[in-house]
């Protein structure tokens, strides 16, 4: 392209490959006309922040700016709606238990709900959008660091919770094993930092296979063994693991 043809779309921080100053924000911008049919977009990014690199998600999309706009209220929407359920099974787990304090698995639902509500805030960056406002790099760190925190004790409590509906199908070995790799987990990510610690994110999902697989084969047992509830855990569970797996 000619020089005179070049136009500075956005600019986010300094890129530089030995001292970047890293700055992001969710951006809505103009493409400006250009004559012919082609352009070419040229996109220059340090990411240092993040195990993949490169654009963080949603990476790019171009189109009409009403398209744009009703993609992101039909996002908005759908993410306040998951969000409010989430939270509103915490809420209800939660004074269930506080009814009735021998049901400590309404306790335990009501803890993974309430981590999975942080975690799904964190991802969606609603964090910052709704509370912190500046998209800072303490910010971005922050809401790394509990989207990974949230995944690792997540995985933890379901599992605690379907072992103790369960409990003669799940032996009593698995959840201390699932415990014990997701407080290493855990623990890693505290010393290596946000940042580093994303890098742990290809051992998450092997983890996430490993403890998959048996609580699939524990489930199904349950339902052949006609245990009340079972089969609609066993459809929870996928419907989360292929939500997880997206995510």
């Amino acid at each position: 392209p000619r020089a005179d043809n070049i136009h500075l779309i956005s600019q986010r921080g300094i890129v530089d490959l030995e001292q970047p100053v890293p700055q992001w924000s969710p951006e809505i911008t103009k493409l400006p006309l250009v004559a012919g049919d082609e352009a070419f977009l040229l996109i220059q990014v340090v990411n240092k922040h993040f195990w993949l690199g490169g654009i963080f998600y949603p990476a790019v999309s171009i189109r009409d700016h009403a398209t744009l706009n009703r993609w992101f209220d039909g996002m908005s929407f759908l993410s306040m709606l998951v969000l409010g359920f989430i939270f509103m099974m915490a809420l209800y787990h939660c004074g269930l238990f506080l009814l009735r304090r021998q049901d400590r698995a309404s306790l335990l639902f009501s803890l993974f709900c309430a981590v999975m509500f942080i975690q799904s805030i964190s991802y969606r960056h609603w964090i910052t959008i709704v509370w912190l406002h500046e998209p800072t790099e303490f910010n971005f760190l922050l809401e790394l660091f509990m989207m990974s925190i949230g995944a690792y004790f997540g995985t933890g409590l379901f599992v605690t919770f379907v072992s103790h509906l369960f409990p003669d199908e799940f032996p009593t070995w698995f959840s201390k094993v699932v415990w014990a790799i997701c407080l290493t987990l855990v623990g890693l990510n505290l010393v290596m930092g946000p940042a580093k610690g994303s890098e742990l994110t290809p051992v998450f999902l092997i983890l996430i296979g490993v403890v998959g697989i048996p609580v699939v084969y524990f489930l199904i047992r349950a339902t052949l063994n006609k245990r009340l509830g079972a089969g609609w855990v066993l459809g929870g569970f996928f419907a989360m693991l292929a939500g997880t797996l997206h995510d």
